[in-house]
């Protein structure tokens, strides 16, 4: 497991994501997700950065719920919807469309 850094992501400037980056801390992960790191507020915020191919996976089984998930690209910086929301109580899975890929799922509830 890596250190508690995000990857430098040029031009982010999506203010909720900076707000919220400060209350996220390392994340442990499922051993059989060695390319990808997080930064978790558990329940609220999720920040995953994948170098590998595979799907993300989240387990969100402890935290009812909507999510809102979007790709950040880390070569530009730029979100991309992913479009419906998710729904916690279960685990979920993001296949990206870019690699490496940055995934941020928020929670919906304040």
């Amino acid at each position: 497991m890596g250190g508690g850094s995000i990857p430098n992501i040029p031009s982010l400037n999506d203010p909720a994501l900076l707000g919220v980056l400060p209350t996220m801390k390392l994340f442990e992960w499922p051993d059989e997700a060695k390319d990808q790191y997080a930064l978790a507020e558990p329940g609220q915020n999720y920040l995953v950065y994948s170098q590998g191919t595979g799907p993300v996976r989240l387990d969100l089984t402890g935290f009812p719920g909507r999510f809102t998930p979007q790709w950040i690209d880390p070569r530009t910086g730029k979100t991309v919807s992913i479009g419906e929301p998710v729904h916690g109580g279960t685990r979920v899975e993001f296949t990206p469309g870019f690699h490496p890929s940055a995934l941020w799922v928020k929670s919906d509830q304040p």
